[in-house]
């Protein structure tokens, strides 16, 4: 193995896009295990919803009306894991998920 050097210059914007690129990952691994598809477009899509979405319901509702509904348990899942990796008990739009830069809190 080959040693790993932390690079003393990284700032926050760079530590934000690694959050963003595994939450990405995540996020259609999990889609891969419900839906048997695991597409890194998808996993946008449904990262930009749910930093604009509020609670868990109001992440449902907006996928359904843009057409995407998914299995509660698997709303679920991605509304918990968002917000989790975004380090909120809600889906706020935070910077580490290059979402907008307005965060909702209850």
């Amino acid at each position: 193995l080959l040693p790993i050097r932390i690079m003393a210059g990284h700032n926050a914007e760079d530590t934000s896009a690694l959050v963003r690129i595994s939450l990405l990952s995540k996020i259609a691994q999990l889609l891969e295990n419900h839906l048997g598809v695991g597409d890194k477009t998808l996993a946008e899509f449904l990262l930009d919803i749910c930093a604009s979405s509020r609670s868990l319901d109001e992440f449902s509702s907006q996928l359904h009306e843009a057409g995407a509904p998914l299995p509660p348990q698997l709303c679920s899942s991605l509304f918990r894991l968002i917000s989790t990796m975004n380090g909120s008990s809600t889906g706020s739009g935070g910077d580490a998920l290059g979402g907008s830069a307005h965060a909702h809190k209850s």
